[in-house]
């Protein structure tokens, strides 16, 4: 994880010495005490960093350091307009619920915030309407071609 999204200054010792991010899933190599990413570290067999060999010699952190220092380590949200910073392990929750990320129409594709989706849906050109006169499903964007002869009487519609 990039440095750089967290509020705080990352002490060194959480930066992961392969990818040199703050490592996710943290492990400890016994001997030479350096931090790893699980995911960094699970295809070798020897430490990068002192040479010796990582079978049954890496620890999930100390249980007082993870708890107290490394679940408490504060990100900044990466969405647009919004200040707010929340715990690194729940970043994945807020990523689900920030009322500022943006989402992609189920329509037409455009992205907004997802606060707005709901309400451009309504009003997206590529919603289909059905003409009360003829039955059709017809989108919103090719009302105007529709035949108006036919339906002139019965223009009313449910968009």
């Amino acid at each position: 994880m990039d440095p750089s999204r967290f509020v705080d200054q990352i002490p060194d010792y959480f930066t992961c010495s392969i990818c040199m991010m703050v490592a996710k899933n943290p492990l400890e190599h016994v001997d030479c005490k350096d931090c790893f990413c699980t995911t960094c570290i699970a295809p070798l067999s020897d430490c990068p960093v002192c040479g010796n060999q990582l079978y049954d010699r890496v620890n999930e952190l100390h249980p007082m350091l993870f708890d107290m220092v490394y679940k408490k380590l504060k990100m900044k949200c990466p969405n647009e307009g919004y200040d707010a910073s929340f715990l690194w392990p729940s970043e994945d929750d807020h990523q689900q619920n920030c009322e500022f990320r943006t989402v992609p129409c189920s329509l037409c594709g455009e992205t907004m915030l997802t606060t707005s989706r709901f309400d451009h849906e309504k009003v997206c050109n590529l919603i289909s309407c059905e003409i009360t006169g003829c039955g059709k499903m017809i989108r919103r964007d090719e009302l105007d071609a529709h035949d108006i002869e036919y339906c002139r009487l019965h223009m009313d519609s449910t968009c």
